[in-house]
């Protein structure tokens, strides 16, 4: 569960789950229904949820892309950097610096997140290959960013690809990762943007875990549609 922010004495509304979140996001995006040179791209598993929202909402196909982080030892929640579907690494090496993290953690979890990475593509995607995208405008949908290193991942490999045009969105984003991205991405659009930003779970009131299985029925439902 999530839980409620304070001001005060005044509570800081949340969002009641991903759906609800992305029915709120879809808001904003609003000037993209039923482009048809755009695509939504989700980021599995939370964003998953939110982006089938915002597809459904603004009549856009919808397919994922599959980055994710490598937390720190001692907290894997901590993101210390983060892996592409390519195995390309992206360190936040000032924050490695910090904790004094030693390259051999680094590369041994590094390998076993490509590995994960690889596992969830087969399972969600049933492949591991991207349609041409380099007349697309992308939306690519995260349920949250905090650090931003699994997006920061996400970008890189979309520029490989490349793609005309990159759109994040997400329900809420921490203010020092919002400045860092607006280098990376063409436009950013979110619904909240929150100085006291201690994890994405606390703008949920309902931040359960997402299942595989969930994903698969989720993306399962755009392509028999």
């Amino acid at each position: 569960m999530g839980y409620n922010i304070t001001r005060g004495d005044k509570v800081v509304k949340i969002f009641a789950n991903r759906r609800q979140a992305g029915l709120k996001l879809a808001q904003t995006l609003s000037d993209f229904a039923r482009c048809p040179d755009c695509v939504v791209l989700a980021i599995p598993r939370g964003g998953v949820v939110v982006a089938a929202e915002i597809a459904r909402q603004l009549k856009l196909p919808l397919d994922l892309v599959i980055t994710k982080k490598i937390g720190a030892p001692f907290n894997p929640e901590l993101a210390i950097g983060s892996v592409d579907s390519n195995g390309k690494i992206s360190l936040d090496e000032t924050l490695i610096a910090r904790l004094n993290i030693p390259s051999a953690y680094i590369h041994r979890a590094a390998k076993q997140v490509l590995a994960q990475i690889k596992n969830q593509l087969a399972k969600y995607r049933a492949r591991i290959d991207y349609p041409d995208l380099t007349q697309k405008t992308v939306i690519l949908v995260d349920d949250g960013i905090a650090t931003g290193q699994t997006v920061i991942a996400a970008i890189g490999f979309l520029k490989s690809l490349p793609v005309r045009r990159l759109v994040i969105a997400t329900p809420v984003i921490a203010p020092a990762t919002l400045a860092n991205l607006k280098q990376s991405a063409d436009e950013i659009r979110y619904v909240r943007c929150e100085h006291r930003f201690l994890a994405v779970g606390q703008f949920y009131q309902d931040f359960s875990p997402v299942s595989d299985d969930e994903v698969i029925t989720i993306m399962n439902s755009f392509i028999t549609n």
